[in-house]
């Protein structure tokens, strides 16, 4: 026979060696080239991706929890402060360092301001404009006890809290997951290893 009859031969046979598809793949392929180990790697990788998707929407509450929480708490928060008038009373002396050259000028200063909340008198230092003067009437943040405060802050706050909880709670959930596969592989792979070893062992000895 010839080598061009060999190749148009329709009674030629191809063997093509399939090995196993992904590793998902593996767990449940009955292809007798599957070890044990890849299974179990397999079976890990499986439970992994079920855990990381079963966190998401218990993340996704958690994250609503504590935007809810959140926002309470700063609807409290703003609705315990509110603006009042005070007057200068008279200037506290710069203590800032002299500004950079080429630094941005500042526009405000430290001075001491007067007002009455339910009567009583309240003094304090309070940061005002630049070209303020004693006598001059500012507008200042001061909670129900009548003691300077910040502005409240934004309502968006709650819900930057509560989206950066719930994803910092699920990537935690997908790490944690990950490293757990990786030690699987790392262990499969070392026992893969030996029993190649011990193959080739056995053949050196057989030959």
């Amino acid at each position: 026979m010839s080598a061009d009859t060999a190749l148009t031969d329709p009674a030629m046979e191809t063997f093509e060696l399939r090995m196993p598809g992904g590793v998902l793949g593996r767990l449940f392929d009955r292809n007798g080239l599957i070890r044990r180990t890849d299974r179990i790697e397999a079976a890990v990788l499986a439970l992994v991706m079920i855990i990381s998707l079963v966190a998401l929407p218990f993340a996704a509450a958690f994250g609503t929890a504590v935007y809810d929480s959140r926002r309470d708490a700063l609807l409290s928060e703003a609705q315990s402060r509110h603006v009042v008038t005070a007057t200068i009373t008279e200037g506290q002396p710069d203590k800032r360092p002299p500004a950079r050259i080429g630094a941005e000028p500042t526009d405000t200063k430290p001075v001491e301001a007067r007002w009455f909340v339910d009567g009583m008198e309240r003094t304090a230092t309070v940061s005002a404009p630049e070209t303020a003067k004693p006598g001059d009437p500012i507008d200042i943040w001061v909670n129900d006890a009548g003691e300077v405060v910040g502005p409240p802050p934004a309502s968006v706050q709650a819900a930057v809290d509560g989206v950066t909880t719930a994803v910092v709670l699920w990537a935690g959930v997908c790490a944690a997951g990950a490293v757990v596969f990786a030690l699987t592989r790392m262990v499969c792979d070392r026992i893969r290893s030996a029993a190649w070893e011990h193959d080739i062992d056995r053949l050196s000895q057989a030959l």
